[in-house]
């Protein structure tokens, strides 16, 4: 590469970064991890303390994913030590949420909240309307659960406003997503599978194969919710033929125990 011809070392670290992420994505985790490694070894040739916090973040995403959730929650920790250092507050912003995201993953909705409202607040004063509404979405997931149901509503719809102002497909799937458990919750049966299957829509025109799964558990777990074995049954398997490929261990664990409830 030109880069490396050039030994332009700041930007062989960018284009690593930018590959490592195609991988996340593509649900490709090893060849991410790989790609990620390889920005923060550059990284580490300049000294620049403030690309290798941002990788960090990207590391714990990938490690997150993959369900090594102490990992995920160790990378997103130094990546915030390093940022707050130096008062980087959007890559903050993106930290504090991928944080609360891990520990929606590990059930932890109060420490999620936490951290998706730190993100929402550091979001707000920076004026980065799509780090609000990732922010919104991701906190309105964890307050479905805590069974603050009207609030999560609103937040969820809150953020899917803000994404589809800014065009931001992925952001409306999150935002669908949480909108989709709260009125499951509230057994708001129709509501619930409606804002389910648009993000599962859009998750399966975007390709991204991990979210995708994520969405097609929460779909099965309604369909549990309304006594309809067989549609939870299709999607609880759809979700675990993902998992697998993308190896996520700890989704797949859950996935199967769910489908064992219902055999049981």
């Amino acid at each position: 590469p030109i880069s490396e011809d050039l030994d332009d070392a700041a930007s062989v670290s960018d284009i690593q970064r930018g590959l490592g992420y195609v991988h996340w994505r593509k649900g490709e985790i090893d060849e991410a991890i790989d790609h990620y490694n390889q920005s923060i070894s550059y990284a580490m040739k300049m000294g620049d303390k403030h690309s290798t916090a941002k990788t960090y973040i990207e590391l714990g995403n990938v490690y997150n994913q993959r369900g090594d959730h102490d990992q995920s929650v160790e990378y997103y920790t130094k990546a915030i030590g390093e940022l707050e250092k130096v008062k980087d507050y959007p890559e903050l912003a993106r930290a504090y949420n991928n944080l609360g995201d891990t520990y929606l993953n590990l059930k932890e909705w109060d420490k999620a909240i936490v951290y998706c409202e730190k993100s929402k607040t550091v979001s707000e004063k920076i004026g980065n309307t799509n780090y609000v509404a990732w922010a919104l979405f991701n906190a309105a997931y964890a307050y479905a659960h805590k069974g603050e149901t009207d609030r999560a509503i609103e937040y969820s719809l809150k953020s899917l406003k803000l994404c589809e102002k800014n065009d931001d497909k992925i952001g409306m799937c999150g935002g669908y997503k949480s909108l989709g458990v709260a009125y499951r919750i509230k057994k708001d049966w129709k509501n619930s599978i409606d804002n389910l299957h648009k993000g599962i829509t859009i998750y399966e025109m975007l390709d991204i194969p991990y979210d995708l799964a994520s969405s097609q558990i929460e779909l099965g777990r309604s369909y549990v919710a309304m006594g309809e074995k067989e549609a939870a049954r299709e999607y609880f398997n759809l979700a675990l033929e993902r998992f697998k490929i993308i190896g996520s261990k700890f989704e797949i664990d859950d996935v199967e125990k769910e489908m064992k409830a219902l055999d049981g």
